[in-house]
């Protein structure tokens, strides 16, 4: 009875799974020319890394108000953010339109109709429109490293944090946490601000019980790229733009921790380089498939 239940369940899916498809129009299917196209691109994007450009995808999907089918648009820099279809005849409705990329990346996108009334008698044209560019240019020029931090050593301890040089063991003037309870004494907590990216670990190095703000920072953990380290490392980057022998930013990793099957999508592992005069300990952590920077850790005076 439960095998009969079980290929009633997969034969139900499957079922979904192909109206789901069959609800997916072709962009050849019909005669009326359709272009989807970018109306233009901040001036920050020409800044971007290829890798952020990679990321920055327009997606767009029409609905056939009629019979429902839906059309869907991808735009990028491969295709010079634009893309051509032939459609049948009708009136159709922009079911959603967004610009897709990393959390670092921050564009939104507008286009130019709800609703359009697509014929063979003309090239029926959609736009979308950045509504953002004056942030996103912004924001790109927080994110340029500086002559400083690209001069800085690995092991300086500053580091770019939205366009500002700070000293890591200051980040508790720079980012905005939360924590109701004091410290106990001897005792360590990890601060968050996922919206920022940002991680910290304080230590009560006291035998009293301490309010967060005045315990001692003892380790950072970056999630986002809106931090660069000196010579100019930061989250998302290559992998061996930083770890490679010979070309990376640092060089040769002094050990390595986690799952290191590269490619084989099990887990990321850690990449880990040591100072032995300071004590001070870098963590790069790296995707399953060895390829990115997913965060980056920096603990002070860990001496092993």
């Amino acid at each position: 009875m439960g095998k009969k239940h079980g290929i009633f369940i997969a034969l139900f899916v499957m079922a979904l799974l192909m109206a789901g498809c069959g609800n997916e129009g072709r962009l050849d299917e019909g005669d009326c020319p359709v272009e989807i196209r970018l109306a233009g691109l901040p001036t920050g994007y020409a800044e971007l890394t290829d890798d952020q450009k990679e990321q920055v995808v327009v997606n767009l999907q029409l609905e056939n108000m009629i019979n429902e089918k839906t059309y869907t648009f991808r735009l990028n820099d491969d295709n010079h953010f634009s893309q051509e279809a032939s459609l049948n005849p009708g009136t159709y409705r922009v079911a959603y339109c967004y610009i897709s990329g990393s959390s670092a990346v921050r564009m939104n996108g507008e286009a130019s109709v709800e609703t359009m009334d697509i014929n063979r008698d003309t090239i029926n044209i959609i736009s979308v429109s950045v509504t953002n560019q004056e942030e996103f240019d912004q924001w790109v020029a927080q994110m340029r490293a500086d002559a400083a931090i690209l001069r800085a050593e690995q092991f300086s301890r500053i580091i770019q944090f939205e366009g500002q040089i700070i000293n890591m063991e200051q980040i508790l003037d720079y980012v905005e946490f939360t924590h109701d309870q004091q410290v106990r004494a001897y005792d360590k907590v990890v601060l968050d601000n996922g919206e920022k990216g940002v991680h910290v670990t304080v230590l009560n190095d006291t035998g009293e019980p301490a309010d967060w703000w005045n315990c001692k920072v003892i380790a950072v953990r970056f999630t986002k790229d809106n931090v660069i380290f000196g010579k100019g490392a930061r989250v998302k980057m290559p992998a061996e733009e930083i770890l490679h022998a010979k070309d990376g930013l640092y060089g040769t990793p002094d050990s390595l921790a986690g799952c290191v099957l590269i490619g084989a999508s099990y887990a990321d592992f850690d990449a880990i380089y040591h100072e032995t005069r300071s004590g001070d300990r870098m963590t790069f952590t790296v995707d399953s498939f060895g390829e990115h920077i997913t965060e980056i850790t920096y603990e002070f005076a860990v001496f092993e």
